[in-house]
């Protein structure tokens, strides 16, 4: 097998031209998106039953800030709801579901190879500090690797798209 600092699929003239990566947190570092699927679902399922998160409409609201998408969520699905009030409901679900959050395959494996071969590295996440924190706090050891270099949707005005 490759050591951990080679990655041998890079081609060097692409690599020479590689000056930093930034890199998103949900469905490229961490394995997220089908446990927001999960979550959202269940949450609906409780508390608004007869109601469905669909994975088409998932991935209309994926990216965006929290307060956006279930800002989204709820005007698409048409809930008697407030955003404060839904995240209120949501909030157990999700620090329960974070907890065991897997790092995607190749991951640890890239931040290493960059963190080795000085390459910079970045993370831009539509989510906020506080989810980031409980999102990777069982992989430490990979997200250290970025130092301060995080941005999260607390830290700028507005969120994608």
């Amino acid at each position: 097998t490759d050591a951990p600092h080679r990655m041998p699929m890079v081609d060097v003239k692409r690599r020479q031209s590689i000056r930093s990566i930034i890199f998103d947190l949900d469905g490229v570092l961490v394995d997220t998106e089908r446990l927001m699927l999960d979550v959202t679902n269940d949450v609906l399922k409780q508390h608004f039953p007869g109601n469905e998160f669909s994975p088409e409409l998932c991935g209309k609201l994926l990216g965006r800030t929290p307060d956006d998408a279930i800002n989204g969520l709820i005007e698409s699905l048409n809930l008697n709801t407030s955003v404060k009030e839904y995240k209120r409901l949501q909030q157990p679900l999700l620090r329960s579901a974070w907890s065991g959050i897997n790092l995607l395959p190749g991951a640890e494996r890239l931040v290493s190879y960059c963190k080795t071969n000085g390459i910079p590295i970045a993370i831009g996440t539509s989510c906020d500090r506080q989810s980031f924190v409980l999102k990777t706090q069982g992989h430490r050891h990979v997200f250290d690797a970025f130092g301060t270099n995080i941005v999260t949707s607390d830290d700028v005005p507005r969120g994608k798209p």
